[in-house]
């Protein structure tokens, strides 16, 4: 999970950073925006262009955070925990995420999120993780929403939940993120001891996922549930399968 989140995080550098300055938005003066994103954009190029100098590249994007621009929080917090000739600041780069985080920078709180959660770079901390993946998930982060639906599925930090882990899959699912549409099918069909439906409600995120991104995992089930259900059952959940679309399919970026 780290590598993906990692390099989803140099992406969000490139892209969202650059789209978040057009959208900068603070209590300082128009003067004092408009020099934070001009610090920022500077502390950019000296960091991914042909002349990289982390050093000069630090000092643009620190004045330009001292002006609560989190874009340069958050690429701060990659340049000290990527590390500056070599030596890493993990300190830093965690005071920086959290900056980000704190003034609205999705994918800062989605990773911190993933930190606390895997203990990589801090110590593990369920309750904290739970934080900053709740705070992500109020802004459409299909990862963070099934993140905390693992959480409540498992228990991890937070009592065994289902029906709250099938709210937060749901959400998931419907930013279009593939493993919340097999944890979905996966939790169904383990209360199909409730009800029968069940199964096919299993059946039909089975298929959703196969018929979507041409999972593995999914068309196997799917197959498997398929022997076990009558063809009118197979035909009810095909056809549920059929007209679902996620309402917000391009909304979610950590997938």
């Amino acid at each position: 999970m780290k590598r993906s989140l990692k390099e989803l995080t140099k992406v969000a550098a490139i892209t969202s950073c650059m789209m978040l300055t057009i959208f900068f938005i603070s209590s300082i003066s128009y003067a004092e925006s408009n020099q934070a994103i001009q610090l920022f954009r500077k502390g950019f190029n000296l960091h991914f262009g042909k002349n990289k100098d982390d050093q000069k590249a630090i000092e643009f994007l620190r004045k330009s955070s001292d002006l609560g621009h989190a874009p340069a929080q958050y690429l701060l917090a990659q340049i000290y925990e990527e590390g500056v000739n070599g030596k890493k600041n993990i300190n830093e780069a965690i005071k920086y995420y959290k900056a980000a985080a704190s003034n609205g920078f999705v994918h800062a709180q989605s990773y911190l999120g993933f930190l606390y959660s895997s203990g990589e770079l801090i110590r593990k901390d369920y309750e904290m993780a739970f934080k900053y993946y709740s705070m992500a998930s109020k802004q459409e982060d299909g990862w963070s929403q099934y993140r905390l639906g693992q959480f409540h599925e498992y228990g991890n930090g937070v009592p065994l939940d289902y029906e709250k882990a099938i709210y937060y899959y749901t959400m998931s699912a419907n930013n279009d993120v593939i493993k919340a549409l097999n944890a979905l099918a996966r939790i169904y069909e383990h209360r199909a001891h409730e009800s029968r439906n069940n199964l096919i409600i299993a059946l039909s995120w089975y298929l959703i996922g196969a018929q979507r991104h041409n999972e593995l995992v999914s068309e196997v089930n799917s197959d498997r549930l398929k022997s076990v259900l009558s063809e009118d059952e197979v035909q009810q959940a095909t056809e549920s399968a059929n007209i679902w679309k996620p309402t917000n399919p391009k909304a979610n970026k950590l997938n």
